[in-house]
């Protein structure tokens, strides 16, 4: 079923990356574990442990691994990102965003929009609209 906000995670072994592509949905990139980078443009842009990158959707990207890594991601539709901004940066972290990604990671119940799941999803946004923003 089709969420306003979905969550996977995604490992990736050193020197690997993925396809260069827009996505149309909005994606935020939490790098839990090594370093990575992100691409947009002709320009890399580094990840260490514990980035929170925004990523609106159609923007041109891809995320390249320069050690093995492990990520999160939360899609999210157009929908839910009006309030949010419209091109790529860094969000400010916090321990309720990290307890939330981590809890989401490997989530074992029934993704329900209406129960727990949905409500962690509609917190994460909560919270992005209050952390602070760098462009790239």
């Amino acid at each position: 079923m089709y969420y306003p906000i979905s969550h996977h995670s995604l490992q990736l072994a050193k020197d690997k990356h993925s396809k260069r592509q827009k996505q149309p949905r909005a994606q935020l990139v939490w790098l839990i574990d090594g370093e990575a980078s992100v691409r947009l443009g002709n320009n890399y842009y580094p990840l260490s442990r514990g980035s929170l990158l925004w990523l609106p959707a159609d923007c041109l990207s891809s995320l390249r691994a320069d050690s093995d890594c492990s990520m999160f991601i939360s899609k999210l539709s157009l929908r839910v990102t009006g309030e949010l901004p419209g091109q790529a940066g860094y969000f400010s972290s916090s321990p309720l965003l990290d307890a939330l990604a981590i809890t989401l990671q490997d989530y074992p119940r029934e993704m329900s929009w209406e129960g727990e799941y949905g409500r962690m999803g509609r917190c994460i946004l909560d919270q992005l609209r209050h952390q602070s923003f760098s462009k790239l």
